[in-house]
């Protein structure tokens, strides 16, 4: 394990059924929660420009939080558990996300 800890990036890919109403049900409560972890949104794009490969995603956000286990924490949260069921199970045809932990170039000794 690191000595300093390193943010964790996660990186949704998904596809939205109806803008507005992924916003207002899940957009807009999910910020608050993701604030108080500690978390930042660091971009959001319905269609962000692809220079490489298939993207058949219509929402596309990256967001940063403290640690990749802050990241995992939130995740599997209870105040999380009904927002996650309702992106999965109502709001979304599909989706993935990738959770990354951030890059140390000292780990690679430069």
């Amino acid at each position: 394990m690191n000595a300093k800890s390193l943010p964790a990036y996660l990186i949704g890919k998904l596809r939205i059924k109806d803008s507005e109403d992924y916003m207002n049900r899940y957009g807009l409560p999910v910020i608050t929660l993701l604030e108080a972890a500690g978390a930042e949104i660091l971009a959001v794009s319905p269609e962000p420009e692809i220079l490489e490969g298939e993207w058949d995603s219509n929402w596309t956000v990256i967001i940063k939080f403290p640690s990749v286990s802050a990241a995992k924490q939130f995740y599997a949260s209870g105040e999380y558990a009904p927002y996650l069921s309702l992106r999965m199970n109502e709001l979304t045809e599909r989706g993935s996300l990738a959770l990354l932990e951030g890059f140390d170039p000292a780990a690679l000794g430069l």
